[in-house]
């Protein structure tokens, strides 16, 4: 919402809004000639001419009630984005469960290294780039959401599947249900396009992709592009090769840390050489990308240990976090973790049970619930009694505050305290480096 809420700004559009809590992001769009609110206050929406709400929004939010009554039109965010793409030569649209905004900013920083006119919509704020870039009208890059079917609307030049699992129990309530709409996704794409799938996921082997061209990539198998010749230059720090039909195509040295991160700049290679941007740059960009916020984020250091912040909510995420966290070779390792949504929570609770592993200790914080009510068995705290039971080094705390300074006690020189979530807890980290 706020990158298309800077869109709108940078086009000279009057913008204005509101968020239940205070946060940066708000405090950025203020600065940038937005009126922007914590709370509500219906009667600065009718102001508007037109009301762009999140899916999140329920249709009680006093704002949208107002706008109706009032006769203001009103259009979801995905359906805001599809009208705004419609002014772009050329889409690419990045859709996946894990990695879509690394993949995203990715194929941003490439087209920005080869001088290109674009402009990115990226779900988070990418070293250099920012979480909007306006830079011209040929190609438009964006990612993808899956949530409440939310990239049904974009016709794209070129759509991407990274991965395709439940995420969002609220929204699809079987796998198959998850791939149809992966499915009509794919089937949007203009005639000529082309689709970018991974060809180790699951849902390759079944997607159906309409008329598009599809190129695949991945380990091995009868696949387009293949990754070969990995090698850790560095603890959590790879290169790799790209070869097509046995040719070299690129010789590629990470400068962002994890093995999965290998997978989303092969995607992003794919992308871009499909739509014939020069080899040169390619790499160039691929090579140059210096990571994303919360995206496996180094915040400081506390004691001689280092911290980083991930997004990661998902088990599959998660996992891959502790794995780049491991493979920087730790004295030891303290994992904290908050749960995202109830249903979620609910839904892959066994899978939570078991990819929190591999830490020395673990703390679990307070669940971020987000836009939804409590569900039984689907809290933080069940969470914490079930790993618990497995002979797991677990903690659980409700409370910001008491957390950190469990975490500062145990803490030593040469630790990585890793904190993940997509909620709130991001603010630990800026607790425990003000505590020495």
């Amino acid at each position: 919402m706020s990158a298309l809420a800077k869109l709108m700004l940078m086009m000279g559009k009057e913008v204005s809004g509101s968020d239940l809590v205070y946060n940066e992001e708000m405090c950025i769009l203020n600065q940038w000639g937005a009126e922007i609110w914590v709370g509500h206050d219906p009667d600065k929406a009718e102001k508007a001419e037109l009301i762009v709400y999140s899916l999140a929004v329920p249709s009680t939010d006093p704002e949208l009630v107002r706008a109706r009554e009032r006769g203001i039109a009103c259009v979801s965010r995905p359906h805001f984005l599809s009208e705004v793409t419609k002014d772009y030569a050329v889409i690419v649209a990045v859709a996946g469960t894990h990695g879509k905004t690394t993949a995203t900013s990715i194929i941003a920083n490439i087209f920005n290294e080869a001088g290109k006119a674009f402009s990115a919509h990226i779900g988070g704020n990418a070293n250099g780039l920012g979480n909007m870039v306006y830079k011209g009208y040929d190609y438009f890059i964006t990612e993808a959401c899956e949530y409440k079917k939310s990239f049904i609307g974009l016709v794209a030049d070129v759509a991407v599947v990274l991965n395709a699992e439940i995420d969002h129990p609220d929204t699809y309530s079987t796998v198959d249900a998850l791939y149809d709409a992966f499915d009509e996704f794919l089937q949007n794409i203009k005639k000529g396009g082309a689709a970018v799938v991974s060809g180790e996921s699951e849902y390759f082997r079944r997607l159906n992709s309409g008329n598009a061209k599809v190129i695949s990539y991945g380990l091995e198998g009868d696949l387009t592009y293949l990754i070969e010749n990995i090698r850790e230059q560095k603890n959590g720090f790879y290169s790799f090769q790209i070869t097509q039909n046995g040719m070299l195509k690129a010789d590629i040295s990470l400068k962002v840390p994890g093995y999965h991160n290998i997978y989303n700049a092969t995607a992003a290679y794919a992308v871009c050489e499909q739509l014939k941007l020069d080899r040169t740059d390619i790499i160039k960009g691929i090579e140059s990308f210096a990571g994303v916020e919360r995206r496996f984020e180094e915040k400081g250091k506390i004691k001689g240990a280092r911290i980083f912040v991930d997004y990661a909510h998902h088990p599959s995420e998660i996992r891959a976090a502790i794995a780049t966290a491991l493979s920087m070779r730790p004295k030891r390792l303290l994992i904290v973790f908050q749960p995202h949504t109830y249903s979620r929570t609910k839904r892959l609770f066994d899978e939570f049970t078991t990819c929190l592993s591999g830490g020395t200790e673990l703390y679990l914080f307070k669940e971020y619930a987000a836009r939804e009510l409590p569900l039984q068995g689907a809290s933080a705290y069940n969470l914490y009694t079930a790993i618990r039971n497995t002979g797991v080094n677990a903690y659980y705390y409700g409370n910001l505050l008491p957390l950190a300074e469990a975490v500062a006690s145990s803490v030593r020189d040469g630790d990585i305290v890793l904190i993940l979530g997509a909620g709130d807890i991001v603010m630990l980290a800026d607790i425990l480096k003000e505590i020495h």
